[in-house]
């Protein structure tokens, strides 16, 4: 069994899935929304924390199921959402500051755009974290050693372990604005532009694998950002796809609005039976793809990033282009998903 813990803008909902990933047992708590001045949106982090215990407890109760029981947990969040802690206390200095949240689009706009966006492949905005971050530090007045920082996978990585990890997986790290998308790691030319010190930060980790051991309902359980990923025994490109779809993948493609991109880097390894697709690879790759504004862009990621798959919605504009394109092959193709492996003409 595993606890997945889906933590949300408006509420925390928590899902306990059997082996065959199916929901055996749900629980749900709505969030209150704090909208101090106009353009401001904030939440409580206590609230929730508080949430999440509800919410799980609730599902484990509809599962019949104890926390023992669980072979891990798994945490999906809203991101970009801003908390700051104090280490010794874990209590929060102020409440978090949300995604929505307008309060420093005067900064942004003061910002090297050109450097944020070479960095970080996104552009100045409120959206993301590293102007909130910067404008609670501001009017926090401690030393940085006391403090912590971390989007709210952070947060509840730190409460679930007690304070002994502090973490963020490279996807929400990559949403701050502080990550260079090259090393996959914190940028300190941008930490020294928001007046950011590094012991701040969480721990860059993959979004895969254990990450530490989590306390829950009394009982000590892995604490994983995705359940592992096991390659088939049948490892030609088609059953490389039907592993895909059986992980879900096929319905982040349908779900997400990211016009039919799906891309990871290193699918000869995959293919040749070791799994890179859980790896930072591909989810650093993912993330570059909601950047994609026009074709000359598209090329430079290929080139940039040294992408070796795609997985695309059939009639995306890309497929046509890498139809056509040197280097790029088509090896399958159905009505929901069409894959490319770098390669051939």
């Amino acid at each position: 069994m595993i606890l997945a813990i889906d933590q949300g803008t408006t509420g925390t909902t928590c899902l306990v899935v059997d082996d065959e990933l199916r929901p055996v047992g749900r629980g749900y708590r709505e969030l209150e929304q704090h909208f101090p001045q106009p353009g401001w949106v904030e939440h409580d982090p206590d609230e929730i924390w508080a949430s999440v215990l509800g919410a799980a407890a609730d599902a484990l109760a509809a599962a019949g199921v104890a926390a023992r029981e669980l072979r891990a947990i798994g945490i999906t969040n809203q991101r970009e959402t801003t908390v700051v802690w104090e280490r010794s206390t874990g209590r929060p200095v102020q409440r978090a500051i949300v995604w929505q949240d307008r309060r420093t689009a005067e900064r942004c706009q003061e910002l090297p755009g050109d450097l944020i966006r070479e960095r970080t492949g996104l552009v100045p905005d409120p959206y993301f974290s590293a102007t909130k971050l910067e404008w609670i530090l501001t009017r926090a007045g401690r030393p940085a050693a006391e403090l912590a920082f971390g989007t709210i996978d952070s947060w509840l990585a730190w409460k679930l372990t007690e304070g002994t990890a502090h973490v963020t997986d490279v996807t929400n790290a990559s949403r701050t604005m502080l990550l260079d998308l090259a090393t996959r790691d914190w940028d300190g030319e941008l930490l020294d532009l928001f007046s950011i010190d590094s012991a701040l930060l969480p721990r860059v980790v993959p979004s895969a694998g254990i990450v530490a051991e989590a306390s829950l309902g009394g009982a000590t359980v892995p604490l994983a950002a995705h359940q592992a990923y096991a390659p088939p025994k049948d490892d030609s490109p088609a059953a490389v796809v039907e592993a895909i779809k059986a992980h879900d993948l096929r319905r982040v493609l349908n779900d997400r609005a990211l016009g039919g991109y799906l891309i990871w880097r290193q699918i000869p390894v995959f293919i040749d039976g070791r799994a890179e697709l859980y790896g930072e690879k591909f989810t650093m790759a993912y993330y570059n793809a909601l950047e994609l504004k026009d074709v000359g862009q598209f090329l430079g990621l290929l080139r940039e990033h040294e992408i070796d798959g795609l997985l695309l919605r059939p009639g995306a504009p890309a497929t046509g282009l890498l139809d056509h394109l040197g280097g790029w092959r088509r090896v399958y193709a159905d009505d929901a998903v069409v894959l490319y492996v770098r390669g051939g003409s």
